[in-house]
C-alpha cells in the first residue's frame, strides 16, 4: 500500500504558491487531479498546447528540447518530487517549450488552466498572491542576470588588461578610456566601475592614472 502524500505541504514548497495562506492552498488542492505515468511515457510534447500544470509527487520527469529541423534533442533537466512543470501554462496557455517524459514511474498533481481561472475569478486574492510571487521571482531573475552580466564584463576587462600587460604585469592604458570601453564592449562609465571592482577584489592594483599592475 502506497504511503499517502501531503498535498498541502507539497504545494507550499512551490515558490509560485508558497505565499498563499492555508485556506487558499486547500482550495487549490480541491481542484487538483492526479495523473500516473509509466516509465518513458510522454506527459506533454514540445509545441503542444499548454493548458495544465503538474506537480511531481513521486518519480522523476525528463525535460527534453528538440533542435530545429530534426537535428536531435537535448536533455535540459530531470525534475524531481516537489518540482512544478508548466506553471506558466495555467496563466498564458502558450505552447510547450519542451517535451516532458517520465524517467521512471511517476505520480503527479494536475492543475488545469480552466479550473485555476475559475478559482481566481471566485477568489481574486489567490490571483493577487500569485502575482506577487511572480513579481518576486522576476526581481530575483533580473538581479541574477545583472550579476551575470557584471561577472561577464569583469572577465572581458581582465582579459583585455592581460593582453596589454608587459612582462612585469604592468598595464598602461594609452588609449582614451572611451576607446578602451568600445574595445571591451561597454560604456566608459561601466569600464570605470569595473576597474574599481577589479581593484576592490584584489585582481589589479592602481599605480597611477591609467596605470595598473595585475596581481
Amino acid at each position: 500500500m502506497k504511503k499517502p502524500f501531503d498535498s498541502s505541504a507539497l504545494l507550499k514548497r512551490i515558490p509560485l504558491f508558497s505565499a498563499l495562506p492555508d485556506a487558499h492552498i486547500e482550495q487549490l488542492i480541491q481542484i487538483c487531479g492526479v495523473r500516473k505515468l509509466g516509465k518513458d511515457q510522454v506527459l506533454f510534447r514540445q509545441g503542444s498546447p499548454g493548458t495544465d500544470a503538474y506537480v511531481i509527487v513521486s518519480g522523476s520527469i525528463r525535460i527534453v528540447a528538440s533542435a530545429p529541423e530534426g537535428e536531435g534533442s537535448t536533455v535540459l533537466a530531470i525534475r524531481k518530487p516537489g518540482d512544478i512543470l508548466g506553471e506558466m501554462s495555467i496563466l498564458d496557455q502558450k505552447p510547450r517549450s519542451a517535451t516532458a517524459i517520465a524517467e521512471d514511474a511517476a505520480r503527479l498533481l494536475v492543475l488545469r488552466s480552466d479550473d485555476f481561472s475559475n478559482l481566481v475569478a471566485r477568489n481574486p486574492e489567490v490571483g493577487l498572491q500569485i502575482m506577487r510571487s511572480l513579481s518576486l521571482r522576476l526581481r530575483e531573475l533580473s538581479a541574477l542576470i545583472a550579476e551575470q552580466r557584471l561577472e561577464a564584463l569583469d572577465a572581458r576587462v581582465l582579459r583585455y588588461l592581460e593582453s596589454q600587460a608587459s612582462d612585469s604585469r604592468e598595464i598602461i592604458l594609452r588609449s582614451a578610456q572611451r576607446v578602451v570601453a568600445q574595445e571591451v564592449g561597454c560604456t566608459r562609465e561601466a569600464l570605470n566601475r569595473n576597474l574599481k571592482r577589479l581593484q576592490a577584489s584584489g585582481k589589479i592594483v592602481a599605480l597611477g592614472r591609467n596605470h595598473y599592475r595585475l596581481i
